[in-house]
């Protein structure tokens, strides 16, 4: 299985459960590759992008892209300066079609926002997670 696919599987609204471990540390390794880069983010924003009835490939978007700012590529933080607009107006996310109106991704909206606004703290926890 491709690394596209592979991405598409973890951010899959097949399931409302949230992506192992195993599965985001083999995002994180694929952004470290020129071509497996390109593939994980391009289906990671089309995941971000998606309308409110597909909530759920919004809120797993959200979820790997914050695990990737952590521990995948620095690319990873490039890229998603270029889309810091799109992200920031997920913090103001409504869907009546998510059981708590959307509250979860706005929350994990918020995450992403905070690593991207502060490059100290980011850089101070991806040392962390590195050592």
């Amino acid at each position: 299985m491709g690394i596209k696919t592979f991405t598409k599987n973890v951010t899959s609204a097949q399931t409302t459960v949230d992506p192992p471990e195993g599965a985001l540390k083999k995002l994180a390794v694929g952004t470290k590759n020129f071509v497996q880069f390109q593939d994980v983010m391009t289906t990671i924003w089309k995941r971000i992008g998606s309308s409110g009835k597909d909530y759920i490939h919004v809120q797993k978007g959200l979820l790997v892209l914050e695990y990737l700012l952590l521990h995948g590529s620095e690319q990873v933080l490039t890229e998603s300066r270029v889309h810091q607009p799109e992200i920031s107006t997920l913090t103001d996310f409504r869907s009546t079609h998510a059981a708590d109106n959307g509250a979860l991704i706005r929350e994990r909206a918020y995450a992403v926002m905070k690593w991207l606004n502060d490059e100290e703290a980011l850089k101070a926890k991806r040392a962390e997670l590195a050592s």
